[in-house]
């Protein structure tokens, strides 16, 4: 009988993009694969993006990537894992730092499974074998404004609900006071409003709009 070679990736998880994105994800039975973080490689940077049909955030991180290709999607259970061993060991702080986070990220199981490890507190293993949602994540691209062709209204509608779960997910990643969170609308009304800021892109949709008189 052959023996089958199960290939493994290690990357380095940046937590804060995953924290912060984790804000958007949605459990839905229907729509399951928006039950994760979808996690890709893009121009040789990390991608950290997750929606819940209303918001959209999506976060370059900082991390540079020692491998090559990329995208799973983590289901939200693994941030339950990660936000009690953070309790329990009291590495908080550790967490904040984007580019040195302090957890890794094994894929194995031909990209079936993912474990995660600490590289700070033993015992080091945190969550074994989890399962990877096995959808395609929707192409998040088609929603994202072009900033080149948005421009500004004087007047529009906007979901304060969704713009305080957007500035909760801009919070989680910068954790500080110093950054400001804008957001650009288009004069289209069906199109959906910005949120960009250095590595951090935001989209709230969406957006019901009425021109300026």
């Amino acid at each position: 009988m052959e023996n089958i070679v199960e290939e493994i990736i290690t990357f380095k998880l940046d937590y804060a993009a995953f924290n912060s994105a984790m804000t958007c994800v949605k459990k839905d039975p229907v729509r399951y694969y928006l039950g994760g973080v979808h996690i890709f490689i893009r121009d040789n940077k990390f991608i950290y993006e997750a929606t819940d049909g209303h918001i959209l955030v999506q976060i370059e991180s900082k991390i540079k990537p020692t491998i090559k290709e990329l995208d799973i999607i983590v289901p939200i259970e693994v941030l339950y894992d990660l936000k009690l061993f953070i309790k329990d060991h009291k590495i908080n702080r550790e967490c904040k730092n984007n580019l040195d986070s302090p957890f890794n990220i094994t894929v194995n199981g031909n990209g079936k499974y993912i474990s995660i490890y600490s590289t700070s507190a033993t015992p080091n293993l945190i969550t074994q074998r989890q399962l990877i949602l096995d959808a395609q994540f929707p192409q998040t691209s088609r929603v994202i404004p072009n900033l080149d062709k948005t421009t500004g209204v004087t007047q529009y509608r906007l979901n304060a609900k969704l713009f305080t779960q957007l500035a909760k997910a801009f919070d989680i990643y910068f954790s500080t006071n110093d950054k400001m969170l804008q957001l650009t609308f288009p004069s289209d009304s069906m199109s959906p409003a910005l949120a960009k800021f250095e590595n951090f892109t935001g989209v709230i949709m969406p957006v019901r709009l009425m021109s300026g008189t």
